[in-house]
């Protein structure tokens, strides 16, 4: 389907509508180049302000780039729009790092499953590594939390699957969060050490390509997470 004539009250957003549509019709892929300002103006049969401002909103959302000398092209996937939208909602949302961890036991009960089915040499030694780093970080809440987050990023990236990584990616903030409110939370050594075992019992079954049990334990770890994070302070 090319593009098609617009008319006078359809302004920039089914400018911009209209232009995702072309990308998806056409199959056009990273780098590609669409039209000049002033093709798109004919085409579009709108004016070229109205053009700008499509292409200044794809341009925001990350599914375009505006290079001088080539113009509008595809841009290759990013997960920008994807952290703008979580930030506005954990900071909007009721109950949102419930709801996060919600989200999470959805997508990383699957992620892992499918890193205990694919992941390479590289990924093993990253998620080994973090264990360890974690493991010696255990008395700095701030610090373990950042390699929690770390470490689901790892597992996400061992899926082999770069919309599950994308997505884990987006929440990464997010979620050294709520491991560093989780981990202040629990009241004694022995539950601390516990949340470390668990991360151990969900990479071992990952390398052991486990699939069945990487998902258990990573489902086990997010229902625990979730339990520590609704004891009130």
């Amino acid at each position: 389907m090319g593009l098609q004539r617009l008319d006078n009250t359809t302004l920039g957003d089914r400018a911009s509508a209209a232009l995702l549509e072309h990308i998806r019709s056409q199959d056009l892929k990273p780098g590609a180049a669409l039209p000049s300002e002033a093709k798109l103006t004919e085409l579009l049969g709108v004016s070229r302000p109205v053009v700008r401002e499509a292409l200044r909103n794809l341009r925001g959302l990350g599914v375009i780039e505006i290079r001088n000398g080539r113009g509008a092209i595809v841009g290759a996937l990013n997960r920008a729009s994807l952290e703008v939208f979580f930030t506005h909602a954990l900071q909007t949302t009721r109950n949102s790092v419930i709801e996060l961890m919600e989200l999470r036991r959805g997508l990383e009960c699957e992620a892992a499953a499918l890193a205990a089915e694919r992941y390479g040499a590289d990924d093993a030694v990253a998620m080994e590594g973090l264990l360890a780093q974690m493991r010696a970080a255990l008395g700095d809440a701030q610090r373990y939390a950042q390699l929690d987050a770390s470490l689901h990023v790892a597992i996400s990236r061992a899926s082999g699957n770069t919309l599950y990584e994308h997505m884990v990616q987006s929440i990464r903030t997010a979620m050294e969060d709520a491991s560093l409110k989780g981990m202040q939370r629990r009241v004694n050594l022995e539950e601390i050490d516990a949340v470390q075992r668990m991360h151990e019992a969900i990479v071992a079954a990952i390398l052991k390509r486990d699939a069945d049990a990487a998902f258990r334990e990573m489902k086990q770890h997010m229902v625990m997470a979730t339990r520590a994070l609704e004891r009130k302070p």
